[in-house]
C-alpha cells in the first residue's frame, strides 16, 4: 500500500503542478474533439478505396459476395477487418475504431519521438500540432490505412530509438517486425528501413553489423512478412506481384519530374497550414544549417542533437521524395504522405523553440507569447478547415448508400445487380455481388442481360462519364419496354430536370419471356 500511496501522491502532484495541470486540459480538449467527429461519422457513407477493402474483408470472412483483389491492395488492413467480421464485430462503428484508435496512438508516439531526439517540449508541442492537423483529423474516420500505416511507420521508429539508441533490446527486437506490418498495412511503410539503413551507415558505418539485437529484429521481421510472399506466390503467381504490379501497370505521370517536385512542395506543405508553415520552415533551416556546419561531428558520431537531425530529416524527405518520383499522374492526396507531416511537426517544434529561445534573450513575455500566438492561431486555422470539411463530406455518396440499402431490402443474396460507377460502395452497402454496367453498346448490353439475368440496374452519374460510355445514361431511359425504373434519388444532372443522380432499374419480366 505504501508504495500505491507513493504512486498516487506521485500523480496528484504532478496534476497539481501548473504544466501538468494545463497538459491534461489540452488532452482533453483534443480527445473530447476526435470523440465529437467519431460519433458525428460513425454512419457516414464509405468512399470506393473504403469499399475495397471493406468487400475483401466480407469475403475472406464469409465467402460471399465475391470481389476482385488487386494485388496492389495491401492486405493487413481487410485481414483484420475480416477477423472483427468473423468475431461478430464487423459493424462499421468498431471497423471505424482501426484508424480512430490509430490517430490517438500516432499522436502519443509523436510526443515520445520529439522527445527522445530532442526533449519533452517539442515532444508535447509536435504532438499537439499532429493532433489538431485538419486532414490527419479528417480521414481518422475514414476506413482506410493512411493512418493506421503512420501509427506503424511511427511505432516502428520508436522502437528502434529505444532499442538501439537507448540499448532497450527488447524494443529493437520488435522494430522491424513493426515494420513489417506498416509494410503489409500500405508498402510505402517499408521507406522506413532504408531510411534507418541510411542513417546507421552515415552515424555508424558498419558497427550495426555486429549488433545481434539488430540481427534477431531482422529475422522476426523476415519471419513476419514470409505469410504475406506465400499469399502472393498462391493468388497471383509471384511473390513480388505487387512490385510487378506497380511497376507494369501505373501509367507515366503527364509533368516532368521537376514540374512534379514544384506541384508536391506547393500543394502539400501548404496542406498544414500558414502557422505551423512557418515554424516548419524556420526549424528546417535550422536542422539544415546545423547538419551542413557540424557533418564531421556527425561522421565522427560526436553529437547527439546532429544525430536526431538527421534522423529527423531523413524521416521527413525520403517519404516525400518518393511519392514524389511516383508522380501519381494526375492528381495530389496529402494522405498519400502521412508518413511524412508528423516529422514535418517536430522539425516545426524545434523551429518554434529554437524561434523563442533567440527572442528571450530580449524578452521572456514576448518569446511565451510568440509561443502561444502560433500554437493558437495554428490550432484555430487546422480545426476549422477540419471541421468544414468533415461536415461537408459526411454526407457525400449518400444517395448510394441509400440506393444499396434499397437493393438489399429488394433482393436476395446471390443476386447479381448491374450498377455503373461506385461498384465497390453498391457492393459493400447492398451486401450483393456487382459488376459495372457491361457491353459497348445497347445489343451487347442487352446480351448481357439476357445471359447474366442481373436483377437490378443501378444507373449514377456522381462521376464523369467518359465519350465510351455516354450512351449508358440515357439507355435505360429511352428503353421502357425492358426497364422499369424503381427508385430515384435526387439532385437532377440535367438542365431538364428528367435524369436524377443515381435510378433502380428493374428488368420487367415480360423482356425475360420475349427471349425464351
Amino acid at each position: 500500500m505504501d508504495a500505491l500511496k507513493k504512486r498516487q501522491r506521485k500523480v496528484l502532484d504532478w496534476v497539481k503542478n501548473h504544466q501538468g495541470f494545463t497538459i491534461l486540459l489540452i488532452a482533453g480538449v483534443l480527445l473530447a474533439i476526435r470523440l465529437y467527429y467519431f460519433f458525428l461519422t460513425v454512419n457516414q457513407p464509405i468512399w470506393w478505396d473504403e469499399g475495397d477493402y471493406l468487400n475483401i474483408a466480407r469475403w475472406w470472412a464469409f465467402g460471399s459476395p465475391a470481389w476482385d483483389i488487386n494485388p496492389l491492395r495491401p492486405l493487413l488492413f481487410p485481414l483484420m477487418v475480416a477477423g472483427l467480421f468473423k468475431i461478430g464485430l464487423g459493424s462499421e462503428f468498431f471497423i471505424r475504431l482501426i484508424p480512430f484508435l490509430s490517430s490517438i496512438i500516432s499522436i502519443v508516439l509523436v510526443y515520445y519521438i520529439g522527445k527522445d531526439l530532442y526533449d519533452k517540449k517539442v515532444g508535447l508541442v509536435s504532438a499537439f500540432m499532429l493532433a489538431v492537423f485538419w486532414s490527419f483529423l479528417f480521414f481518422s474516420y475514414r476506413m482506410l490505412v493512411d493512418v493506421p500505416v503512420a501509427m506503424l511507420w511511427l511505432l516502428s521508429l520508436f522502437l528502434f530509438i529505444r532499442g538501439f539508441e537507448h540499448n532497450q533490446k527488447r524494443c529493437l527486437w520488435f522494430a522491424v517486425p513493426v515494420l513489417v506490418l506498416a509494410f503489409l498495412m500500405k508498402y510505402t511503410g517499408a521507406l522506413l528501413g532504408l531510411i534507418l539503413i541510411v542513417y546507421l551507415f552515415i552515424v555508424y558505418r558498419f558497427k550495426p553489423l555486429k549488433n545481434k539485437d539488430l540481427w534477431i529484429s531482422l529475422g522476426l521481421g523476415i519471419l513476419t512478412s514470409l505469410p504475406f510472399f506465400w499469399y502472393g506466390f498462391k493468388r497471383f503467381g509471384h511473390p513480388l506481384a505487387f512490385y510487378i504490379r506497380s511497376i507494369g501497370g501505373r501509367a507515366p505521370s503527364p509533368r516532368s519530374l521537376w514540374q512534379t517536385f514544384i506541384d508536391y512542395v506547393n500543394t502539400t506543405f501548404p496542406h498544414i497550414e500558414s502557422a505551423f508553415l512557418v515554424l516548419f520552415v524556420i526549424g528546417f533551416i535550422i536542422i539544415l544549417f546545423e547538419l551542413v556546419i557540424g557533418f564531421d561531428l556527425l561522421w565522427k558520431n560526436k553529437d547527439k542533437k546532429l544525430k536526431a537531425n538527421l534522423l529527423l530529416l531523413l524521416t521527413f524527405l525520403v517519404p516525400f521524395l518518393y511519392i514524389v518520383s511516383l508522380g501519381y499522374g494526375r492528381y495530389i492526396e496529402e494522405r498519400y504522405l502521412f508518413i511524412m507531416y508528423p516529422f514535418m511537426f517536430i522539425i516545426a517544434a524545434k523551429g518554434l523553440f529554437d524561434l523563442a529561445k533567440y527572442i528571450r534573450r530580449h524578452s521572456k513575455i514576448i518569446a511565451t507569447l510568440v509561443i502561444v500566438a502560433f500554437l493558437a492561431v495554428g490550432f484555430y486555422q487546422n480545426v476549422t478547415h477540419g471541421d468544414s470539411l468533415i461536415q461537408s463530406k459526411r454526407t457525400s455518396f449518400l444517395q448510394v448508400k441509400q440506393s444499396a440499402e434499397w437493393v438489399k431490402e429488394h433482393s436476395e443474396l446471390g443476386d447479381l445487380i448491374f450498377v455503373h460507377h461506385t461498384q465497390a460502395e453498391f457492393q459493400y452497402a447492398s451486401n450483393r455481388d456487382v459488376m459495372g454496367i457491361p457491353g459497348k453498346d445497347g445489343a451487347e448490353l442487352i446480351k448481357e442481360i439476357v445471359e447474366k439475368k442481373p436483377k437490378f440496374l443501378v444507373m449514377n452519374v456522381f462521376s464523369r462519364v467518359g465519350e465510351e460510355d455516354a450512351w449508358k445514361i440515357a439507355f435505360p431511359y429511352v428503353n421502357s419496354n425492358i426497364f422499369k425504373p424503381e427508385i430515384s434519388y435526387e439532385p437532377f444532372i440535367d438542365e431538364n430536370q428528367q435524369i436524377p443522380i443515381i435510378t433502380v432499374f428493374s428488368i420487367k419480366p415480360e423482356f425475360y419471356e420475349g427471349k425464351k
